[in-house]
């Protein structure tokens, strides 16, 4: 796997803190980051890891093509384009979800999640505390927030 990151994008990927917060400009290659950050835990760990955008399309859009050209082809043994999903070899699955359906959000147990975009998600307090937290617990999991400022 060979990505090019920028020093800032460097800083935050190897940075050890559970939670990490990442506020930057549009074009500063917080999707390429996230993907990264998100392939680098399944690796180190087999389980399940989100990327969760405000919806369903912008996950499509924004991480669906760029996440399969990041992950070499040899350590994929399964994609689904309809759950937009990837199974490692190694057993981990990332999987990229949207924030309008939270009831889909539920039930689940976490290696890894990243909140892309999180400025833009509705009801965010709401969904953090009754929803995605609890997802983390059995793993104690690592979540990385990332949003272009708004506001």
């Amino acid at each position: 796997m060979t990505i090019k990151l920028h020093n800032g994008q460097l800083q935050v990927a190897n940075d050890t803190h559970r939670f990490r917060i990442v506020c930057a400009g549009r074009r500063w290659g917080k999707s390429l980051l996230s993907e990264f950050i998100t392939l680098q835990w399944a690796c180190a760990n087999t389980g399940l890891y989100w990327i969760v955008s405000p919806t369903y399309r912008q996950s499509k859009q924004i991480h669906w093509l760029q996440i399969q050209k990041v992950i070499p082809l040899k350590w994929v043994i399964k994609k689904n384009e309809v759950e937009l999903s990837i199974t490692l070899k190694n057993g981990s699955i990332l999987e990229l979800k949207g924030a309008e359906n939270p009831d889909a959000l539920r039930g689940v147990k976490l290696r890894g999640l990243v909140i892309d975009e999180i400025a833009s998600i509705r009801n965010w307090d709401w969904l953090w505390q009754e929803v995605l937290r609890p997802t983390l617990t059995d793993y104690e999991a690592p979540v990385v927030f990332i949003s272009t400022p708004k506001g």
